[in-house]
C-alpha cells in the first residue's frame, strides 16, 4: 500500500533542514512545508500579501530582519495560507490512490499551528457536511505530533485563534467528528504525541490545547483520543529531529536514538514500543546519574548540552534543575506503560493516562 507523508517544519526549519537530518524512505510521496522564520517561508508569504502592521513592512525590508521578526513573532494569517496551500498538489496526487496510508506530523509551531491548523481545516469542511474527497481513501491517518511548542505565538498560550480553529472544540472532539462524519465511525486516526523528555526552557512549554488533549482526553475521552499515545525521548526540544541537538554520543551502541525512533513512528515501524521502553530507560538512567553528580564525561556533556547556556540564556545547567526534580521524572513506572505523573523540568503532566515510554 502506498504511503504518503505530510510533515510542517518548525521555526526556522526549511524541508531541506528536516530531510538532512530524518532520513525518510518508503513513501510513494513527501510534502514537507517550510517552518516559519526561514526565508523560504518569508518569500512566500511576501509574495501572497505585505504585513499589516507598519513595524511588519518595516522590517520586510530585510530578508535578515523579516526572518528574525517571524521567528519571534511566529505564524500569522499569510503563513497559514500558505502552508495550507502548499497540500493542493499533493492532493491531485492522491486522487490516483485507491487506499493509501497518510501520515500527517510536526514538529515544535509545525505541530502545534501547522499540523493542527490542518485538522482544523478538514474539520470545517466536515461539519459544513462537504464530501471528504480523496482523504476517504486513507486507511490510515497517523498524527506523529513533536514537542507541539507554540512559543507564546502573537502572545496567545494556545492556537485558538488560527483559521477554522473552534475556541469551543476540543482536539479530541474534532478527531471524534472526523471519523464520524467522513469515515462512517471507521478508526481512522493513530495520535502519536512525541515530547522531548527534558528542556532546560521554561519558554518552550507545551500548546495549551495539546497539554489538555494529553492531561484531559488522552485515553480517557471516546474515540481517537482513547488511543492516543504519548512517548517521550530526547533532552532537548528539537532532540527528534536535529542531529545537533540529539546528543547523538549518549545513545552510541545502545540500538535506539531519538531521530531514529522520529523515523520508526513516521514507518510505522511495528517495533516502535520497544524502542520508547529503550530509550526510557536508557535516559532515565543518565537522569539518575545526573541527580547523583556523576562526573562521567557523557555526563558532563549531557550537563552542558542542556543548560540555558547552551541555548545562548542565562547559565541554569540541568544538574541543578535535575537535583531537585529528576527524581520525580525517573521514580514512577519507568519502564512499563500505565498511569503516571511525569514531571520534565519544564512541564508536567499531573494524569493518569496510557503512555509507553514511562
Amino acid at each position: 500500500m502506498e504511503k504518503v507523508l505530510i510533515w510542517f517544519c518548525g521555526t526556522g526549519t526549511t524541508k531541506q533542514d528536516f530531510l538532512a537530518n530524518v532520513e525518510i524512505s518508503g513513501f510513494s510521496a513527501i510534502v514537507a512545508i517550510d517552518g516559519i522564520g526561514t526565508a523560504a517561508m518569508l518569500t512566500k508569504t511576501q509574495a501572497l500579501a505585505k504585513r499589516a502592521n507598519w513595524g511588519g513592512s518595516f522590517v520586510d525590508m530585510s530578508e535578515t530582519l523579516g526572518v528574525l521578526y517571524d521567528q519571534v513573532n511566529g505564524y500569522d494569517d499569510r503563513a497559514g495560507v500558505v502552508t495550507l496551500d502548499s497540500l493542493f498538489p499533493l492532493v491531485d496526487y492522491l486522487k490516483t490512490l485507491k487506499e493509501y496510508q497518510l501520515v500527517v506530523g510536526g514538529h515544535s509551531r509545525g505541530a502545534a499551528v501547522g499540523l493542527t491548523e490542518f485538522l482544523a481545516e478538514l474539520y470545517h469542511l466536515a461539519v459544513q457536511n462537504q464530501a471528504p474527497g480523496v482523504w476517504a481513501n486513507a486507511k490510515t491517518i497517523r498524527l506523529v505530533v513533536v514537542d507541539p511548542v507554540q512559543g507564546q505565538q502573537d502572545a496567545d498560550k494556545d492556537t485558538n485563534a488560527f483559521n477554522a480553529i473552534l475556541k469551543d472544540k476540543t482536539l479530541a472532539q474534532i478527531l471524534a467528528e472526523l471519523e464520524t462524519k467522513w469515515f462512517g465511525g471507521r478508526e481512522v486516526f493513530d495520535t502519536l504525541v512525541y515530547s522531548a523528555r527534558y528542556d532546560a526552557r521554561s519558554s518552550f512549554a507545551f500548546d495549551s490545547r495539546w497539554y489538555r488533549f494529553i492531561t484531559e482526553q488522552m485515553g480517557k475521552q471516546a474515540g481517537p483520543a482513547k488511543r492516543a499515545k504519548l512517548v517521550m525521548a530526547g533532552f532537548r526540544h528539537s532532540a527528534p529531529v536535529s542531529k545537533e541537538d540529539e546528543i547523538s554520543a549518549l545513545y552510541q551502541g545502545k540500538g535506539v536514538a531519538p531521530i531514529a525512533f522520529l523515523q520508526q513512528l513516521v514507518s510505522f515501524d511495528p517495533n516502535w514500543e520497544q524502542s520508547a521502553r529503550l530509550l526510557s530507560q536508557i535516559e532515565n538512567g543518565y537522569l539518575d546519574q545526573l541527580a547523583a553528580g556523576a562526573k562521567t564525561d557523557l555526563i558532563s556533556q549531557l550537563d552542558k548540552q542542556t543548560s540555558l547556556l547552551s541555548t545562548a540564556l542565562p547559565a541554569l545547567s540541568a544538574a541543578n534543575r535535575c537535583k531537585k526534580r529528576c527524581r520525580r521524572i525517573t521514580r514512577k513506572n519507568r519502564n512499563t506503560a500505565g498511569s503516571t505523573a511525569i514531571s520534565t523540568g519544564r512541564r508536567r503532566f499531573n494524569a493518569s493516562y496510557q503512555v509507553t515510554s514511562d
